[in-house]
């Protein structure tokens, strides 16, 4: 009937957007002094996060490992997610024959992996160095 769309169990009652700080990782190595996103925000509705990260054209010296990212302002409920959009640039060694890179979120870090045919994801690593890049996009559960 009329207005029965908003009764109590359908009303948004959680709504959030905010800046949170983004620091990235190496899964073998992080310099003792990590770097942090020069852009990082979020829009949460319910129980759902959407945010944006922009490390822009750093100096990725003294990182190794596989691509990470800490410090998500909420945790990812179920832990393995896999959902959003990455462009990198200089900052990544992609492995040959790469379909894309994923965000995969798990707690409060995201990593990075790679689908390749007939064979295991792969994280993207550091390829470190001057001007490097990485922005992307994600959403996921909490």
């Amino acid at each position: 009937g009329v207005g029965t769309a908003n009764t109590a169990s359908n009303v948004l009652d959680d709504y959030e957007e905010g800046t949170f700080t983004a620091t990235l990782q190496g899964t073998t190595t992080t310099p003792a002094t990590a770097l942090t996103a020069t852009g990082s925000s979020y829009t949460k509705i319910g129980n759902i996060v959407y945010l944006t990260v922009a490390f822009g054209n750093l100096n990725t010296a003294g990182y190794a490992g596989g691509i990470r990212v800490s410090g998500l302002p909420f945790s990812a409920s179920p832990g393995n997610q896999l959902s959003g959009n990455v462009a990198v640039h200089a900052m990544a060694t992609i492995p040959s024959g790469s379909a894309n890179i994923a965000p995969f979120f798990q707690g409060t870090i995201v990593d990075f992996y790679i689908s390749k045919t007939n064979a295991p994801w792969e994280s993207i690593t550091h390829n470190a160095g001057t001007g490097s890049y990485l922005y992307f996009t994600g959403v996921y559960k909490t």
